[in-house]
């Protein structure tokens, strides 16, 4: 954490009376309710106060669907000996 935060953190718990690590707790709770929002895949919009909300390009997540496939489907043919990468047999 930068010092200026750290700094910030002090000055909002010396006025509100609270310990540095409880004003950190409430700083990074937001962000923390934000990543374990993303990483459910429900991919719904999440609005932060002063932020803004972060929300899924429904255009986007149908392009990373789609090339997540076509990585899956490139993989099983690798594994299957079916394409990918050349032979190693050399004649």
């Amino acid at each position: 954490m930068s010092k200026v935060n750290k700094r910030l953190i002090h000055e909002v718990g010396l006025d509100n009376n609270l310990k540095d690590y409880i004003v950190k707790l409430i700083v990074e709770s937001q962000f923390k309710a934000l990543k374990e929002i993303i990483e459910k895949g429900e991919y719904e919009s999440v609005r932060l106060m002063h932020l803004g909300v972060f929300k899924v390009n429904p255009n986007r997540l149908k392009k990373i669907k789609e090339n997540a496939q076509r990585i899956q489907s490139n993989n099983r043919d690798v594994q299957r000996g079916q394409g990918g990468e050349p032979s190693s047999d050399k004649e």
